[in-house]
């Protein structure tokens, strides 16, 4: 797909071809890709590393054009199996034009991109617009996190589980985006005057930077606190395990010895030893009686030993 836009009163408008100066273009077919390659001599190789969610965040400075790629979050609709990823995001600054060459059509048209006049003012915005989806993928994981958190000592099942874990796993995939546009604002800000950023657009990347390290500092805050959920979440697990187990060996100590005493008195030799058939009430009475004594004996026994508590 491909979007036509210009700037028009501060604001990003929709137009027609030739009279646009940013192209956008998501889930490009191998014909615009060759278009691209043809119309603006842009090599090949550059314009599918925009498409690697692989790549590695850089600015390259060649003869005909500048490539600029980022990492920005995906798109998504949080539901039980939801893993947040990023994806890769080239920015072609070539012939008084920006050409955008993302995976998935990430709204350049959106309200931040009020209050543009340059490409310039374009871009930052652009990756303004990035930082600020981190940040705000990142309060959505906390706000999960947080109803997780409410409801750790009640029984966690299987999905509750893998949630936790593929948050934990989304958040190593933030975390390394982040750090690696941290890398490229930083060669963004060098190379500013180079690609005749004025003062205040350097203030702006300056912002970002600012908000890209607010960013890094609460993936990692976030990423922390999952791993004592998890860990949490274990010990709980094992707690409770520990405990129905100690309920089972409780159990089996009461009613081995009283087996074994039922054993001994279902013995026909007990019957003769007790004076026969005649005395079956008497002998059967002492059996209640012994049982009863013996199973509150062990009772007792388990509660003095282990301060133990049903």
């Amino acid at each position: 797909m491909l979007e036509y836009l210009k700037i028009v009163d501060e604001k990003l408008k929709q137009t027609t071809e030739d009279d646009a100066s940013i192209l956008v273009y998501y889930e490009p077919t191998e014909e615009e890709l060759g278009s691209i390659s043809n119309t603006y001599s842009i090599d090949n190789y550059d314009i599918r590393s925009c498409l690697d969610n692989d790549e590695i965040p850089r600015i390259e400075v060649n003869k005909d054009y500048y490539l600029l790629i980022l990492k920005r979050p995906k798109s998504v609709s949080p539901s039980e199996s939801t893993i947040f990823k990023i994806n890769t995001v080239g920015i072609f600054i070539v012939k008084n034009k920006m050409i955008f060459l993302m995976r998935e059509n990430l709204h350049i048209l959106d309200n931040r991109s009020l209050g543009v006049n340059t490409l310039t003012d374009v871009l930052l915005r652009f990756i303004y617009s990035t930082i600020s989806h981190f940040i705000g993928h990142l309060k959505i994981i906390n706000m999960i996190t947080e109803s997780f958190e409410k409801n750790l000592t009640d029984n966690i099942d299987n999905k509750t589980s893998i949630y936790m874990y593929n948050l934990k796993k989304s958040l190593v995939y933030y975390i390394a985006g982040i750090n690696e546009n941290a890398i490229f604002l930083d060669k963004l800000k060098n190379i500013a005057k180079k690609l005749d950023f004025s003062d205040d657009n350097i203030d702006l990347i300056t912002d970002i930077i600012i908000e890209n390290e607010q960013a890094k500092k609460l993936s990692i805050i976030f990423s922390s606190i999952i791993d004592v959920m998890i860990n949490a979440k274990e010990v709980v697990t094992n707690n409770k395990l520990n405990k129905t187990m100690k309920n089972l060996t409780l159990i089996t100590a009461v009613f081995v010895p009283l087996s074994f005493i039922a054993g001994v008195f279902g013995m026909s030799e007990w019957t003769v030893f007790t004076g026969g058939e005649s005395n079956m009430v008497i002998s059967y009475t002492a059996f209640l009686i012994i049982s009863v004594i013996v199973a509150v004996v062990m009772y007792f026994v388990f509660n003095w030993k282990d301060g133990y508590k049903w």
